[in-house]
C-alpha cells in the first residue's frame, strides 16, 4: 500500500516536468525541420563559391567553427542573461547582424577569373 502511494505521488510530481520535456522535444524537432534546409543551402553555396582545390580545408574549418560556436554561445548566454535579459537579446541581434553582413564584405561580388 505504501509503495502504491509513493508511486502515485512520484507520478504526480513528475507530470509537470514530463509535459515540459515534451514541449522542449517538440520545439527541438520544429527547429531541426526549419534549420536543416538552411544548412543544406549554405553548404551548397559554400561549395559553389570555394575553389575545388581548397574545398576540403574550407569545409573542415567551417564545420569546426560551427561545432565550437555552440559551447561558446552557451558560455556567453548564461552571464549575459544573468546581467540583463534585454541585453542578451540585443547581443544576439547584433551577433546575427554581424554574421549576416560579414559575408557581404568578404565574398567578392563577381568571379575573379
Amino acid at each position: 500500500m505504501a509503495g502504491s502511494i509513493v508511486a502515485v505521488a512520484l507520478a504526480m510530481a513528475v507530470m509537470p516536468f514530463a509535459t515540459s520535456v515534451l514541449v522542449v522535444a517538440a520545439a527541438l524537432v520544429a527547429v531541426a525541420i526549419v534549420e536543416t534546409p538552411f544548412d543544406i543551402a549554405f553548404l551548397t553555396l559554400r561549395q559553389r563559391r570555394t575553389d575545388p582545390a581548397r574545398f576540403g580545408r574550407v569545409f573542415a574549418v567551417s564545420m569546426s567553427l560551427n561545432v565550437v560556436g555552440t559551447p561558446v554561445g552557451l558560455a556567453l548566454a548564461g552571464p549575459l542573461i544573468a546581467w540583463s535579459l534585454n541585453g542578451a537579446l540585443w547581443f544576439a541581434v547584433a551577433a546575427t547582424l554581424i554574421g549576416a553582413v560579414f559575408p557581404l564584405l568578404v565574398i567578392p561580388a563577381r568571379d575573379e577569373s
